[in-house]
């Protein structure tokens, strides 16, 4: 339906490579693509206090409740650039939030959700950037 495509690739002891292709979105077409970032917030947002790299970091709240008010799990997922055109997906596990989650259940899938975040920027420090309009 939308011109992409997969590729799957295993062999045994090395595990499985996935390649998926997605069409490149035109911005004349008036679709553009959709995402939640944990790692930016508009400064009116609320947040959720959480530690990366054993400093205070703050996280927009809206995409745990909003995950556990639609009653679905929040799936982190980062991606980074192995060349032209190529990117690697990493996805971390699905994080369940109870449909009315106290602040202690929203702060414990942020700080998961950021430890997730956390493995993959050590992983790939050259990948990642955080402009920081406070400080």
């Amino acid at each position: 339906q939308s011109g992409g495509h997969i590729k799957m690739y295993s062999r045994a002891g090395n595990g499985t490579t996935v390649k998926i292709y997605l069409p490149q979105v035109d911005a004349a077409s008036g679709s553009h693509p959709q995402s939640v970032e944990a790692n930016s917030r508009a400064p009116s947002t609320r947040s959720i206090e959480v530690q990366l790299f054993d400093r205070p970091f703050r996280v927009p709240e809206g995409p745990f409740s909003l995950a556990a008010r639609a009653g679905v799990p929040v799936v982190p997922m980062f991606s980074r650039r192995v060349g032209f055109f190529d990117y690697e997906f990493s996805v971390g596990p699905a994080l369940g939030l109870p449909r009315r989650p106290t602040p202690f259940e929203l702060g414990s899938a942020a700080q998961r959700s950021t430890d997730e975040m956390e493995r993959f920027i050590r992983a790939h420090p050259t990948q990642w950037f955080h402009f920081d309009p406070g400080g």
